[in-house]
């Protein structure tokens, strides 16, 4: 049953501030979720990455550095409910 959600957020525009950091939250949050029961992790980073293979940044960006517009909304809560609903 889950009881928690993590949420790994979007990444920010890469040309204004490096990711790297953003990652290695990314993959703090799941060892969290592995090491206790009850906890899971919305990825929308994992999700933003694969956009961004094919999208620019400011398809998916309020402000083309790092707040989500109304489609990435959108995504944060699909990939919430989806972990809801495991």
């Amino acid at each position: 049953m889950t009881e928690i959600i993590l949420v790994a957020n979007m990444l920010p525009n890469e040309e204004f501030k490096p990711q790297s950091a953003h990652f290695e939250n990314r993959e703090r949050l799941l060892e969290l979720a592995a090491e206790r029961d009850g906890v899971v992790v919305a990825d929308v980073m994992s999700v933003t990455a694969e956009m961004l293979k094919r999208k620019k940044f400011a398809d998916i960006s309020g402000n083309n550095l790092n707040h989500p517009n109304d489609f990435l909304h959108r995504l944060y809560a699909s990939v919430i409910l989806r972990v809801m609903g495991q």
